[in-house]
């Protein structure tokens, strides 16, 4: 549009084409005559004909100018203005668009005054909304909209690109519970919580609670132990009745609580004000989530990768708390993670509410969701991405496609364009195990397969053939059935459930204390995301190793938390609280056998020869018929200290 035709409309030549909006896919001839006649009108008389004029061209949502064929002059003078639909120039051809050219009964002038409209506040804001409406509609209708044609059943699709991801061997020297643990849950971590958690108090209480790193690292193991011994009050570990001395003799409970209460991560001097620009909801948890996230992205790979969403449940009174009523949880955190089939969390992005930015293409805000998750892997490895109905779309399969990515998800009917599928109602008829298949013109495949109800799936490399035999159980005969599977279907079950495996293993030992703030049950969560993601690990390299014997997560957990409560600390013996870590049986005077972590008993640190009450059996000797009064303060148990039999040295000694 040129400048003289803009400003002869009054507006902008960007508000031009927001006002005319149907004429941006017309011939460009018929745009320049169209405002050629405007131009070459004759002045209004005055300033209400001018309005008058206006109003013309803002009261429509979408107009057409309909010339008729003659000359110029003639179609100067003749011209009419008629609403209608813009979806009619939208692949349109130059022929169809005269075919639309309609003669008008009497042809007005331009100088003759149209009845004029007045344009008060609420049409100017109702005009707005029809413009943004009209660009909304542009622009879905300007999407590609792909040819399908029904892919027939003797086609198989071509094989499973390779990925170009490999694992490296495991660790030559076997590592421990506490190094996997460790390597997701770094020093810098406990560091920056033992920093923050100092500052705060000094905020808070006018003094500093004067934490150190080993009281941070034996609070993680007391609130591990807490994920397994559930009790209603955490409290109870320190009751008379209920008390569970692994927590109870570790601190007292007054201190257990100050630094529960102080624990922080974030300072709170640099925190932005709500209407400030650059305000973080997740300021306060920022920095944990930040490094725990980094951990979580060194660990490698599998080539197969599925996108969910996790739900941290909370209750606690926050912005990010979000409710869905088809979830366990119904309230809580919304998690968006991507994980391998094998359960390891990978990547995650914390749901923050809307953000008011615009999808970056015609996937989606969901597609987002999925291109930021996978932006994290190497492009053109022919990743597999998996996904459910609420990421996938045409758009963003192409896109993935494009990236060097390989998707499958199942994928809503109403994001699938121009496929005439066979009704629901059909295929039900047709009976379980029956299906349909469509391939678009870019080798995006679409399936409906009908087991209990009809389910569509989109991929970019997987389709129907070869077929399987899966057995479901009928309710009307009464008896397991075969039912034809397709192999998309297959590929999509036997990949899809990576977050909802790491999902089942935190909850199975959540750790879930009584607290009001929601950034301590995210630091909670990711705590217990890191004990389940370093297990995995672990029987990553027992399997690469060829070892079929691996710890379960609950000795894993166990062991994870004994370290960090011993490993380099003194164990004080509190006065007033009977012990109960030696537990004898009478009648065969011999000691429970306990598992003493190897970081515990090497590191040199506190171990101290103590007098017991009664001489039982030497943990260390190989004869069965040794017994002593000593044992070690730290380890817990009784070993010999003899001029010829010194136990405690052998004991303690790595050589």
């Amino acid at each position: 549009m040129s400048s003289s035709e803009s400003e002869f409309l009054g507006f902008s030549e960007d508000e031009c084409e927001c006002v005319v909006p149907s004429l941006e896919n017309t011939r460009n001839d018929e745009v320049s005559r169209y405002f050629r006649a405007f131009a070459d009108a004759p002045e209004p008389e005055s300033d209400s004909d001018t309005e008058n004029v206006l109003a013309i061209c803002i009261e429509g949502d979408e107009s057409e100018v309909d010339f008729l064929s003659g000359s110029e002059d003639e179609e100067r003078e003749n011209y009419s203005v008629k609403p209608i639909d813009p979806s009619r120039f939208y692949g349109r051809s130059d022929t169809e668009h005269q075919d639309e050219i309609i003669l008008p009964d009497s042809t007005p002038s331009v100088s003759s005054k149209p009845k004029a409209k007045k344009i008060n506040k609420s049409t100017a804001k109702k005009t707005k909304k029809s413009r943004m409406t009209t660009r909304a509609t542009a622009a879905k209708q300007k999407r590609h909209k792909p040819r399908w044609q029904p892919l027939a059943n003797d086609v198989q699709m071509r094989e499973v690109p390779q990925c170009g991801l490999t694992l490296s061997v495991p660790p030559a020297k076997t590592w421990t519970p506490y190094q996997y643990f460790r390597s997701l849950f770094d020093d810098e971590i406990i560091e920056n919580i033992t920093k923050q958690t100092n500052m705060y108090s000094v905020e808070k209480l006018g003094e500093s609670i004067e934490v150190s790193k080993n009281e941070i690292e034996q609070f993680l193991g007391m609130l591990l132990l807490m994920g397994i011994h559930k009790v209603p009050n955490y409290r109870m570990n320190w009751g008379t009745a209920t008390r569970y001395a692994p927590i109870a003799d570790v601190m007292t409970r007054n201190r257990f609580e100050q630094i529960k209460r102080m624990l922080h991560f974030a300072d709170n001097s640099r925190m932005k004000q709500r209407n400030e620009p650059g305000y973080d909801k997740l300021f306060k948890v920022r920095p944990f989530v930040t490094a725990i996230r980094q951990n979580f992205l060194r660990i490698e790979p599998l080539p197969e990768q599925s996108i969910d969403e996790i739900m941290i449940p909370s209750k606690a009174r926050s912005p990010l708390r979000q409710y869905n009523k088809n979830k366990p949880h119904r309230f809580g955190i919304n998690v968006k993670g991507r994980a391998g089939k094998d359960g390891i969390l990978h990547d995650f992005d914390i749901y923050t509410g809307k953000s008011g930015e615009q999808p970056s293409g015609d996937w989606g805000i969901s597609g987002d969701v999925v291109l930021k998750l996978v932006a994290t892997l190497p492009e053109h490895k022919q990743v597999r991405i998996f996904g459910d109905n609420w990421f996938s779309s045409y758009s963003l399969a192409m896109e993935l496609k494009n990236r060097g990515f390989q998707y499958t998800g199942t994928i809503r009917p109403g994001r699938i364009s121009n496929a005439n599928f066979i009704a629901d109602k059909e295929l039900m008829a047709k009976g379980r195990g029956s299906y349909d298949a469509y391939i678009s013109s870019d080798n995006i495949i679409i399936v409906t397969w009908f087991d209990n109800k009809a389910i569509h799936l989109i991929s970019t490399y997987n389709g129907v053939m070869p077929l399987d035999i899966v057995n479901r159980w009928s309710t009307a005969q009464k008896k397991f059935i075969s039912v034809d599977r397709p192999m998309i279907v297959r590929d999509y079950n036997q990949n899809m459930g990576g977050i909802d495996l790491n999902d089942f293993l935190v909850a199975l030992y959540r750790t879930s204390i009584g607290t009001k703030k929601y950034y301590m049950r995210i630091f909670m969560h990711f705590l217990d995301a890191a004990i389940v993601n370093g297990w995995l690990l672990y029987r990553r390299h027992t399997e690469q190793r060829g070892d079929t014997n691996h710890m379960s997560l609950l000795d894993f957990r166990i062991a994870v938390a004994d370290y960090l409560i011993l490993y380099g600390k003194a164990v004080v013996k509190r006065r007033g609280r009977p012990t109960t870590k030696i537990v004898r049986t009478r009648k065969k005077h011999r000691v429970t056998r306990k598992v003493v972590p190897a970081e515990a008993r090497f590191d040199n640190f506190a171990h101290w020869p103590v007098v017991l009450n009664q001489r039982v059996r030497c943990f260390h000797c190989d004869e069965r018929n040794h017994f002593t009064s000593f044992g070690c303060s730290k380890c817990d148990v009784p070993l010999c200290v003899l001029q010829d039999r010194n136990c405690f040295v052998q004991f303690h000694n790595a050589d």
